[in-house]
């Protein structure tokens, strides 16, 4: 006899819609995210210059960072400029620059149509992964639980993940405890 948990089919079926509403295209880079074009202030320079030592494999803090600060305040630039450098570098470094509504998207369509096993090689053998909008998992406790997975993964390989949100991990309250636990062991960077 098999039991339907009906509050999960619920919740699956709310995620899938909204992942369907957002865009399913890979992610087209505006050429004028990159250090050059950033714009350095005192409220910023500390998240500059870590992301620059990230870029220049000079990096030697925590495999795990985390930018936060309000919208516009140049957390999406830095990220994808890190990523521009990386890959310009060393263009065989598997790096992945990804918002989080995207990475929901794959991971709904990877139950959807029963491709765990592409979603796993995407995600867990890499060798940064840079993961913008964190605030996008709120409400979102399968992705968050996955996220929590492949972060772990990821870290424990010694591999580099740089997280970005509106506020300091600690105000997730709502957010899976391992999750923010991890999160909270890197380095956590206010911009302002």
């Amino acid at each position: 006899m098999h039991f339907i948990d009906f509050k999960l089919v619920s919740i699956l079926s709310s995620i899938v819609n909204w992942a369907d509403s957002m865009k399913t295209n890979r992610i087209q880079f505006n050429n004028i995210y990159n250090f050059k074009t950033f714009d350095v202030r005192p409220g910023n320079k500390k998240a500059f210059k870590m992301c620059s030592q990230l870029a220049s494999n000079s990096w030697t803090g925590p495999n795990i960072m985390y930018l936060y600060g309000r919208t516009g305040s140049g957390k999406t630039h830095l990220l994808i400029s890190t990523y521009h450098a990386l890959i310009n570098e060393i263009p065989k470094n598997r790096i992945i620059y990804i918002p989080t509504y995207k990475f929901v998207h794959d991971f709904i369509q990877s139950i959807r149509e029963r491709t765990g096993d592409d979603f796993v090689n995407q995600y867990f053998n890499l060798d940064m992964l840079l993961l913008d909008d964190f605030d996008d998992l709120t409400d979102k406790e399968e992705t968050q639980t996955e996220v929590c997975h492949v972060i772990n993964d990821l870290y424990n390989k010694g591999k580099m993940i740089v997280v970005s949100g509106l506020f300091h991990p600690k105000k997730y309250t709502s957010f899976n405890k391992k999750l923010k636990s991890r999160i909270n062991r890197g380095q956590i960077i206010e911009i302002q």
